[in-house]
């Protein structure tokens, strides 16, 4: 019998019951992220998504519904079967960042330390728990079972080959045309949502200078306006670019220079930033300049907006979730991120094929040049706007 939509607030209580539960199981102050997350994602299976509104969504809620959709047999287990599926199939299509980002709505949660363990709201945590909530809601009998395998062979059998390139999804023009005349329909109330990503290129170009003085004040102010790119709960990359400047501005220029080399490969690039902006948080917490718990905060995706800023007609603004929402709601055929030199690397592959089609769409780009005159990206901020909205604002404004 399906949940009817009233019990669904009654569910996402139990979410933040089964939240607090877990961290009184791991003795207080040691539950792990990637705990905290199953916690609160089982009885996330029992949710009536079709019967919630916008204001009940939740951000963890977005991509369970997308996997449970994915996943029908999920409806079917047990509890614990459910755990143990999403802990083996779920979890790991998480990045860092995003985990923490999930849980931000979950005022128990305050934050998330270096190690990946939950810091929590003792205040929520006793009116939480200030009296047992038994587990009444009622899931299904079977046991886990895997996913079934794709010819016949198991994804770890299979050979990983490195892919350095790849051809677009057969059906690609076919799949998109519902959602491009859904993101064309849609314009007027999305794009004054959105255009802070060409305003925020605008300004950067405006402002930046990788021989300033004070490098650490430019990252500011030619940042200033990336309003979530760059930040968010729990999420603080230009935060820690920013203080890594100021104890080290010669280091994290040159780290900066070597990235912004469009003559070196970018899953080079991109690799050797990472390794090296750790290399200076690292020298820089071991000379007590930070704390010990703080983390680089660094990723493939705060990558991607340092270099879409730069050079926006070249590079894509890249979010895991984004492109794994949009790639399953749109049911497009291309292998994971993961079997490129970098996930940036094969995701500005991809971005290219989704460009192709949309800058065809003479009705998209006049509203493009409408409302974007001066747009530096040759289409890319269009690209990744699209692909955010279908991902993000499409099942809100739908349900």
């Amino acid at each position: 019998m399906a949940v009817r939509p009233e019990n669904n607030r009654m569910i996402v209580q139990r979410m933040k019951y089964e939240l607090a539960d877990a961290i009184m199981a791991a003795d207080y102050n040691q539950l792990h992220i990637d705990d905290a997350l199953i916690a609160v994602a089982t009885p996330a299976v029992l949710i009536n998504y079709k019967g919630l509104t916008s204001g009940d969504m939740m951000k963890i809620m977005t991509p369970l519904e997308r996997f449970f959709k994915r996943n029908p047999r999920f409806l079917e287990f047990t509890k614990e079967a459910v755990a143990e599926g999403l802990r083996l199939e779920w979890l790991p299509t998480l990045d860092a960042d995003d985990k923490a980002e999930l849980l931000s709505d979950f005022k128990l949660v305050r934050g998330v330390t270096e190690e990946g363990i939950i810091d929590y709201n003792h205040t929520i945590f006793t009116n939480l728990t200030r009296i047992e909530h038994p587990d009444n809601e009622v899931y299904k009998k079977k046991s886990y079972t895997p996913r079934p395998s794709k010819g016949g062979r198991s994804a770890s059998s299979r050979e990983r080959i490195v892919l350095t390139d790849v051809a677009p999804d057969a059906a690609l023009s076919e799949k998109l045309k519902s959602y491009i005349a859904w993101y064309k329909a849609h314009w007027s109330e999305l794009h004054p949502l959105e255009e802070y990503k060409w305003e925020a290129v605008k300004w950067f170009h405006d402002h930046f200078d990788i021989e300033a003085k004070d490098i650490a004040e430019n990252l500011k102010v030619s940042f200033s306006k990336h309003e979530n790119l760059l930040g968010g709960p729990m999420y603080m990359p230009l935060s820690m670019l920013m203080k890594n400047a100021r104890l080290s501005p010669d280091d994290v220029r040159t780290a900066l220079g070597k990235l912004y080399d469009e003559s070196r490969p970018l899953s080079d690039r991109v690799a050797e930033f990472l390794s090296d902006f750790n290399d200076i948080h690292q020298r820089n917490v071991a000379a007590g300049h930070l704390r010990q718990n703080e983390r680089d905060m660094q990723s493939e995706r705060a990558v991607s907006v340092y270099l879409a800023f730069r050079y926006p007609a070249s590079h894509y603004l890249f979010k895991s979730s984004v492109w794994t929402g949009f790639k399953d709601e749109v049911g497009l055929d291309y292998p994971s991120l993961t079997r490129f030199p970098s996930k940036l690397f094969g995701y500005e592959r991809i971005a290219s094929h989704i460009k192709a089609v949309l800058l065809a769409d003479s009705e998209l780009t006049a509203l493009l040049q409408q409302s974007q005159p001066d747009d530096s990206s040759a289409g890319n901020l269009l690209t990744q706007d699209f692909m955010y909205c279908i991902s993000y604002h499409m099942s809100a404004m739908t349900k």
